[in-house]
């Protein structure tokens, strides 16, 4: 039971490292989305792939032949092509349709209605059978509030266009490849279902991007900052801790765990881009760490539920 806590808080301690990465990211996100949807996808995961690349070599050189590929059934590579191809065609719709969403509506109002998968992840694991434990619905409308009050104060209402069904289409989207890295985080190796995945969402990516765009070499040069940050930082890195940190946190508070990104992605406007927070906004970051902090308090009924 000792080892299974100890797990438990790597776990959350690499989600959270992966929102905060995800966080700081969001302003090189905005600053490098003029060049296309999918032109901007693609190549961010394209680089993140490439940034796994040496470290998965280096992994392999460290191994031992007790666990050389063939002999460890983490190598399945049926099993980690089915992983990585479908989370990451869920990580492509979500990324893709979060993107095209920023178009239409600003980023507080992005950031919100995406984190919704905070509520709609429980709400499938209900329908999957899985048991949920009520601390945890407790702490996913908590943090939904707190997101309301951190994304949405001074933007207008819920009117309800293009941008916002983007939008809510990918937090769908992330529902799915949040719940498949929890199905397959424990029977692959992490790092190469990351690389998979970036693989994957990047052909997505270029397919749509030959269709529909026209990109520039002048103005993917402009932003290669913010590609080789996304890229590295956010697609290799973030999702990457994502994925093994799940192998030791249940879905359901892996979600309100992640929803920390909209607090960084708060912090690094204000470090960055110099943009001020009101009273409101520090509430509901409050109220989004107090959702993160209560399902990990002892419980006198510790199961195994979602």
């Amino acid at each position: 039971m000792e080892i299974e806590k100890k797990q438990q808080y790597k776990g959350n301690l690499l989600l959270i490292l992966a929102a905060a990465i995800w966080g700081f990211a969001f302003v090189a996100q905005k600053q490098g989305g003029n060049i296309g949807t999918f032109t901007f996808t693609a190549l961010r995961m394209f680089i993140g792939a490439a940034a796994l690349t040496p470290v998965i070599h280096w992994m392999d050189r460290k191994k031992t032949p007790a666990s050389a590929p063939e002999e460890d059934p983490k190598q399945d590579k049926k099993l980690l092509l089915r992983a990585g191809m479908s989370s990451g065609l869920f990580m492509f719709l979500g990324t893709a349709l979060q993107q095209a969403g920023l178009r239409y509506i600003t980023a507080g109002k992005s950031g919100f209605i995406t984190a919704t998968y905070t509520l709609l992840v429980p709400m499938v694991s209900v329908l999957l059978g899985k048991k949920v434990r009520g601390i945890v619905w407790f702490c996913a409308f908590l943090c939904v509030g707190g997101l309301y009050l951190l994304c949405m104060n001074g933007n207008s209402g819920f009117s309800f266009g293009i941008g916002e069904i983007l939008t809510l289409g990918s937090s769908f989207a992330f529902v799915g490849q949040i719940l498949c890295i929890d199905h397959f985080s424990s029977k692959v190796d992490g790092i190469r279902m990351s690389r998979l995945q970036c693989i994957t969402s990047g052909i997505l990516g270029l397919i749509l991007m030959l269709l529909f765009e026209h990109p520039s070499l002048h103005t993917i040069l402009g932003a290669w900052v913010s590609l080789l940050y996304v890229g590295v930082c956010s697609s290799a890195g973030g999702y990457t801790l994502q994925i093994v940190g799940q192998k030791y946190t249940k879905p359901t508070e892996a979600t309100i765990i992640m929803s920390l990104e909209s607090v960084f992605s708060v912090l690094a406007g204000a470090l960055l881009m110099h943009d001020r927070m009101i009273s409101m906004q520090y509430l509901g970051c409050a109220m989004i760490f107090t959702a993160t902090l209560l399902p990990n308090l002892p419980s006198p009924r510790a199961g195994k539920n979602a």
